[in-house]
């Protein structure tokens, strides 16, 4: 077909793998054009998406794609070690928290719900997550506490007191 890359294909929805909702979206995007000439062409096609589901699905695969990214990087055979895992929980958050002032309804209330989720994760395992950051000699205290005034400056030194005392307390 004209100007469509057709080695790439459409994915199928895997409703046990959450990450399918971003290949789904990405492919369907690629073929955007070949929807709307089946749809010129086919009478019997009426389910053509609008420019405007074009544009929230666009929106909604900008939102999942950092997630997508991290999910590989953590799941895949590349093993990441203890340290790399604390900026990827990291990044989700920020994310997290940045989505949840969308102007788009849907991925505001996506990443508030998202949110809840996570916390429950984050708020239990955070601490074992940083000590093996700080224990990689390119973090250290600097970088955890640059990485915790960008979550919630005010509770900032508060955190990085606890995770000296626990280190501390750690070597003893």
């Amino acid at each position: 077909m004209r100007g469509i890359d057709t080695k790439v294909g459409l994915r199928m929805d895997v409703a046990t793998r959450w990450n399918s909702s971003y290949l789904v979206l990405e492919s369907a995007i690629r073929y955007r054009h070949a929807f709307a000439s089946l749809a010129i062409h086919d009478t019997s096609y009426v389910h053509c998406p609008s420019n405007d589901e074009w544009k929230r699905a666009e929106k909604m695969c900008e939102f999942l794609k950092p997630f997508y990214v991290m999910t590989n990087l953590i799941l895949g055979s590349s093993y990441p070690t203890s340290n790399c895992y604390f900026m990827q929980v990291w990044k989700i958050e920020c994310l997290l928290r940045e989505n949840a002032k969308s102007d788009y309804p849907t991925i505001k209330d996506m990443s508030s719900s998202m949110m809840n989720k996570f916390s429950k994760y984050w708020d239990h395992y955070c601490d074992i997550l940083v000590i093996g950051a700080i224990l990689d000699p390119q973090m250290k205290f600097e970088a955890i506490r640059f990485c915790y005034s960008k979550i919630d400056p005010s509770t900032c030194e508060e955190k990085i007191n606890f995770l000296k005392d626990n280190m501390y307390k750690l070597f003893e």
